[in-house]
């Protein structure tokens, strides 16, 4: 009884094997007539679009990153000069009252230059 019932079973489930095994050995001389680099290509080809997409966002990212840096930079580098240009003007309008006597004008002298030689 059992018998009657596997041998149908039996014989599909040959039948998909045998299948199969055609599909497998199609396969085979497909990727056998082939080499690794044609491979390769194909599928790189297939996926070009993608990869251009995501390269083309990934610099837009990059640009976008270094536009906030470079502003950021370019903000702070002008807050310190406008810093150091109030510093300046302060003693220039100062410097007379500070600097009665030769010896002070001297000391002050040095002291420009080498506010001069900092700033350059």
């Amino acid at each position: 009884f059992i018998r009657g019932k596997l041998d149908p079973l039996v014989a599909v489930i040959k039948q998909n094997i045998q299948t199969m095994n055609e599909y497998y050995l199609i396969g085979e001389e497909l990727f056998q007539t082939q080499n690794t680099s044609q491979s390769n290509q194909k599928w790189k080809t297939n996926a070009f679009p993608k990869e251009i997409q995501k390269q083309v966002e990934k610099s837009l990212k990059i640009i976008q990153e270094d536009r906030v840096n470079f502003k950021e930079k370019q903000n702070e580098s002008q807050q310190k000069q406008a810093k150091e240009l109030e510093v300046l003007s302060r003693q220039i309008t100062s410097f007379g009252n500070r600097h009665t006597k030769l010896e002070e004008f001297e000391a002050a002298y040095e002291e420009c230059q080498l506010n001069i030689e900092q700033l350059e």
